[in-house]
């Protein structure tokens, strides 16, 4: 039942059918689940949301009728990690649904009451003991699945076994039950070759003596032939299946249907609901380009705008070369960047203890994967760099500096950031637990230098947000929603570019800082860059529109300013680049950060010893 009725609902998953990864231990079944998915509505939903809402038991009050899974039941909710058994068993056999960093378990069960209160349904799950609807759902789904048609091995192996979706040519997946057998549908682009070697590769594993499902072929229409003769359309291939024994009831009805998607952009929609570029390349192939440069050119060429070595960029272009060669993020991914860009931007140049020369805006490197992002902060610039980021709350006011509900994991290999209720993660690698407890100490004296009764909200409860940060969330123009802060449409991505490629800004020496804010709920959503000195304003405009290495979409705009190129992009947003060539950097400006640097070191001399460089 749980394969059917994940299936049900979603039209855009950022994996197969919205699940990653499936772990089998002993009675036991792990289930990892992805970010989002986008509904019939057009509505994007937190996977977890979407699971609770299928999956937890209601029944209509007129037909007495349950849908989802009767009997279930939410045993315990740990982490990340949701375990949901079936009522009156022994309890040995259970479901765990792993859901992404910060999801909320409490939120997503909260929201499947709140729908069915919508829908006039009544809960069941709450319940302790079976309700008679319940049972007679039991005997009704025995019937059907192990009884009269057989289904529920199919099932049960088809889900288990999931990862061989994400290994097939399909970009989306369809799967339901009807006419007593089980129906797949996988859609494939008619712009990846090979597509008899695709299906033929899919139906070997899934039919695989070791590995695969007992299934044998018993009949199949193939329209392979037709695609290499250069027929346009869709074409469909379709197999049907049964057990190897003939006997044991069931029966799977698989379409391979290769799609003409040249008219439509599916891997922007597969993108914001957070799935991986490199999977997004392999299923959708990229339309052709210019030809791309060589590939340790193109290594160079990315090193120069994450900061990593040409070594390490070059490794890090694992797969073969797509039209863009630094990933994008997903959709919920590049929310929680935009939010972070939008706060260690806003502040300006760092006066305490910055040099020119120095990284653009704390970070030395940045590298960015579809779901997570990795960033370098030099240890003297983490005091500044947690004020900015992790949330604060004065006493004597409602307002929340920092990220609202943003929280810290801490461990050997560094510090995760994440934020309530969002899928997504940012990584601080090379910073050792007492670099981070020396900063948050720094950190807590410069913040109350402006109010003594100053609270971290990040120490509060990693899994719920203060008092404080739900009252601020009110009054906050970011509107806050389930699935995150809503933001004019492309401007988290715009924003979460352009942090991913944040080291073109200071990749001259002679740079004298950079600044950055965001001008949102104007006609035009903006996001603003000025820099000074160097590198030049063509320089840094050629580089965001790079074709392979720049930002998607972005264009020239008129500009009546010498000084000033607006890039519009495709989906509205604008980046408004601004050069000032005298810089911001002066004598009294260099006299504040020595002063201060001082001061600085002459707090915390201890240190000293486990920072390069000092403080």
């Amino acid at each position: 039942m749980v394969m059917e009725l994940l299936c049900r609902g979603g039209e855009w998953w950022p994996q197969p059918l919205g699940v990653t990864a499936a772990y089998i231990s002993g009675t036991s079944l792990l289930l990892k689940l992805g970010s989002h998915t986008l509904v019939g509505t057009g509505r994007h939903l937190m996977l977890s949301d979407h699971a609770m809402q299928v999956l937890l038991p209601v029944k209509q009050p007129a037909t007495r009728e349950v849908e989802g899974i009767p009997g279930l039941r939410v045993e315990a909710i740990r982490d990340e990690s949701a375990e949901v058994c079936l009522a009156s068993t022994s309890g040995d056999v259970r479901l765990i649904l792993r859901g992404v960093l910060g999801t909320r378990w409490a939120d997503a069960i909260r929201a499947a009451a709140d729908a069915a209160l919508l829908a006039k349904t009544v809960p069941l799950w709450e319940q302790n003991s079976l309700d008679e609807a319940e049972r007679e759902g039991r005997r009704s789904h025995r019937r059907r699945h192990e009884g009269g048609v057989g289904l529920a091995w199919l099932g049960s192996g088809l889900l288990r076994r999931i990862a061989l979706f994400g290994n097939s040519s399909a970009y989306s997946i369809r799967a339901w039950i009807s006419e007593g057998r089980w129906h797949l549908h996988l859609y494939t682009s008619r712009s990846v070759a090979d597509h008899r070697v695709r299906h033929d590769e899919f139906l070997t594993r899934l039919i695989d003596d070791d590995c695969g499902l007992p299934l044998v072929v018993t009949r199949q229409r193939c329209s392979c032939d037709r695609a290499v003769s250069g027929s346009d359309g869709d074409l469909d291939c379709v197999f049907e299946l049964q057990h190897r024994d003939r006997r044991t009831l069931g029966a799977l009805h698989l379409t391979c249907r290769w799609e003409d998607t040249s008219h439509v952009d599916f891997a922007e929609t597969l993108r914001r609901v957070g799935a991986g570029s490199h999977w997004i390349e392999r299923v959708l192939p990229p339309p052709g380009g210019p030809a791309a440069p060589d590939r340790h050119e193109l290594a160079r060429g990315r090193a120069r705008c994450t900061g990593e070595t040409a070594p390490q960029a070059l490794r890090a272009m694992s797969t073969p070369v797509g039209r863009h060669v630094i990933l994008p993020a997903g959709s919920a991914q590049a929310q929680l960047e935009s939010l972070l860009l939008s706060e260690i931007g806003s502040g300006g140049v760092d006066h305490a203890g910055w040099r020119p020369g120095e990284p653009a805006l704390m970070i030395s490197k940045v590298v960015g994967d579809h779901d997570s992002l990795t960033l370098h902060v030099p240890p003297r610039h983490l005091p500044k760099f947690i004020n900015r980021s992790l949330p604060w709350h004065i006493d004597d006011g409602s307002e929340i500096f920092g990220i609202t509900g943003l929280r810290c994991k801490i461990s050997g290999s560094g510090v995760t950031l994440y934020r309530l209720g969002l899928p997504g993660r940012i990584d601080l690698r090379g910073i050792t637990k007492k670099q981070w407890r020396v900063a948050v100490v720094l950190a807590s004296s410069k913040v109350r230098e402006t109010s003594s009764t100053a609270i971290p909200c990040w120490t509060h409860d990693p899994y719920d947000f203060t008092p404080q940060e739900k009252e601020a969330l009110q009054k906050q123009r970011y509107e806050y929603a389930h699935d995150g802060p809503v933001l004019p449409d492309g401007l988290h991505e715009l924003m979460s570019a352009v942090l991913r490629r944040l080291r073109i800004l200071d990749s001259d020496p002679r740079h004298t800082g950079v600044s950055l804010w965001t001008t949102p709920y104007t006609t035009v959503p903006t996001v603003n860059i000025e820099w000074g000195t160097a590198p030049s304003l063509d320089t840094v405009a050629a580089a965001f529109q790079d074709p392979f290495l720049g930002i998607p979409g972005l264009t020239m705009s008129d500009s009546p300013y010498s000084t000033r190129v607006n890039l519009r992009q495709d989906q509205g947003a604008m980046l408004c680049l601004r050069f000032s060539a005298a810089g911001f950097w002066n004598s009294e400006r260099a006299d504040l950060s020595n002063q201060r640097r001082a001061v600085r070191n002459q707090q915390m001399p201890s240190i000293n010893e486990d920072v390069e460089g000092g403080w």
